[in-house]
């Protein structure tokens, strides 16, 4: 119950720092991982449900966009009352972060993954139906290749350097948030997805004492909004 509070709490918060995340998730649910220790939250914005293998000319199907918290961690205790820096390192997230602003972290992801969908003028991915099925693999093929979230990236990179007169590249611009911000994808290219959620997670500790970093990122995103 305690536990719920704390998430309840990250929840409400979030929600009100961005009012826009209203609207498209289906769920933030415990899960069991493959592995124990294959995440500690993880986002899925498109978990086929309902009809996976159907016909589309004869069944409907559902989508849900969710946020899984691993109960390996979340409903032991005995992980929950330690450090989480104890489990993942000292300078991976954001100073301060705790077990349940990891939670701020994955609405990262989805306010990411909400301003993708309006770009491209789709409300929700929930209901897939004739009319919109091929929109919605369209909108995966877009979150699978980072383009979006990498973009967005680059215009905070180069707002930040012309207004500090700086010279930071992309890689040395997300290392300023965390280390997490900075991890690379098999390609050697920077995962704009989990710089993006870090300095969501990075807003959300810490409002506006954010790193000036993250602060170009919060003020496109709310701009895109």
């Amino acid at each position: 119950y305690e536990e719920a509070l704390k998430i309840n709490k990250v929840i409400e918060t979030m929600y009100t720092l961005f009012p826009n995340l209203k609207g498209g998730l289906t769920n933030i649910t415990i899960a069991n991982a493959p592995e124990n220790t294959d995440y500690i939250t993880k986002f899925q914005p498109i978990y086929q449900f309902v009809n996976i293998g159907a016909d589309i000319n004869q069944y409907n199907k559902i989508n849900k966009t969710q946020i899984l918290l691993n109960s390996y961690y979340f409903l032991n205790k005995n992980m929950t009352n330690k450090d989480i820096k104890t489990i993942v390192g000292d300078n991976w997230y954001i100073e301060d972060a705790t077990w349940e602003s990891t939670i701020a972290h994955e609405l990262g992801h989805f306010i990411s993954f909400k301003l993708l969908l309006k770009e491209n003028n789709i409300e929700s991915v929930t209901f897939v139906n004739q009319e919109n099925e091929l929109a919605i693999e369209n909108i995966l093929n877009l979150v699978n290749s980072g383009d979006f979230s990498y973009n967005l990236l680059n215009e905070s990179v180069n707002n930040y350097n012309q207004k500090y007169e700086a010279n930071l590249s992309i890689e040395e611009f997300a290392k300023t948030i965390s280390e997490y911000a900075s991890t690379k994808d098999n390609n050697n290219r920077i995962i704009a997805d989990e710089t993006i959620a870090e300095a969501v997670h990075d807003y959300y500790l810490h409002g506006e004492n954010m790193k000036d970093t993250s602060r170009e990122i919060i003020e496109i995103i709310k701009e895109k909004f």
